[in-house]
């Protein structure tokens, strides 16, 4: 499964008296949630908004994009929204207001877990709203850090309606952060096999074509002229970009960690870290990988000899040879 909580083993014999643990000041691991856990707060709200988005979709089994609503001079709010169940008031209470609450730790069907994403504005802004619609009923909601600073979620309105069911996550953006908003919404949806219906703005996603490709992997060169475009390897796990961090791999495959190679992972397949902002180089990580290198060596070499073996001419299979490398 994709979150795994490993049963402790211990020794209980002769205590004299126990004492558990438990967060004591709430307050500080709330702030440092919200304050030290992610890297970049814009590209965090993006990716986890987003993909909890594209998860609702899932769960309800709907095909369709979800609408993202990009933030400019005349709406200074990131809208996202979906078209999935809704969110009941049972689970607003216990689900999306609780730290590490999730409907998603035993599925790799879907993105999430760890039970943090929708609370990622947070990160970003002090207050953000929720409205959502769930079988007949409209209920928008204020989520804010208030005097306890932890937090709360009041309902602002409840009334009729015959909209479908689904959420759209509104998260108010500086007017120096637009353009920041905007790329990271491309980037964390620039790899997603259906991508969002942008609305109120336009994002040009980078276009690439295959090279070679293989099972679940690709090597692909891109069509954009940017100079700084890497050409490294990545990983995508659920359509999600990822680093590889060349270290942690023997020097056997330095070359195809120094080229334009997708290494693509389900959900559950590779560790990431509490933040989702990087994976996360356990053992079980740097083995999946490993494997997966490994068989990019064997499906590219035999791919290349039959390209090779095909050609008419001594000429031709030199100068295939001479393209490939």
């Amino acid at each position: 499964m994709k979150v795994q909580v490993q049963k402790a083993q211990s020794e209980t014999s002769g205590i004299i008296s126990q004492d558990k643990f438990d967060i004591g000041n709430k307050v500080l691991v709330f702030e440092m949630l919200r304050n030290t856990m992610y890297k970049s707060p814009i590209d965090a709200v993006c990716r986890e908004i987003s993909c909890n988005a594209r998860d609702a979709h899932r769960e309800v089994k709907n095909s369709a994009p979800i609408n993202i609503s990009l933030p400019n001079w005349q709406d200074h709010n990131l809208r996202i929204q979906d078209f999935g169940p809704g969110i009941s008031p049972d689970r607003m209470s216990k689900v999306f207001t609780k730290l590490g609450n999730s409907t998603k730790r035993d599925s790799n069907l879907e993105t999430g877990g760890f039970g943090l994403g929708c609370k990622t504005p947070f990160s970003y802004v002090d207050s953000f709203s929720v409205v959502t619609i769930y079988n007949g009923k409209k209920r928008t909601y204020s989520a804010y850090i208030d005097d306890s600073r932890l937090g709360a979620m009041d309902c602002m309105e409840e009334k009729d309606t015959t909209e479908p069911n689904g959420t759209t996550i509104i998260v108010p953006v500086k007017k120096s952060d637009f353009d920041k908003f905007n790329l990271a919404i491309k980037t964390a949806t620039q790899w997603w096999d259906i991508k969002p219906r942008i609305l109120n703005g336009k994002i040009n996603y980078d276009s690439y074509s295959t090279i070679y490709s293989g099972t679940n992997w690709e090597l692909y060169k891109s069509n954009t002229t940017d100079y700084y475009a890497r050409n490294e390897a990545i990983v995508l796990v659920d359509g999600i970009k990822y680093d590889i961090d060349p270290q942690h791999f023997n020097t056997k495959y330095s070359s195809i960690l120094k080229n334009p190679f997708i290494l693509k992972f389900n959900n559950g397949e590779l560790s990431l870290q509490g933040s989702r902002d990087a994976v996360q180089f356990d053992s079980k990580t740097i083995n999946a990988i490993t494997a997966k290198l490994d068989l990019i060596l064997s499906e590219l070499a035999i791919t290349i000899n039959q390209q090779i073996s095909s050609c008419a001419t001594y000429r031709l299979a030199v100068n295939k040879l001479n393209d490939t490398l």
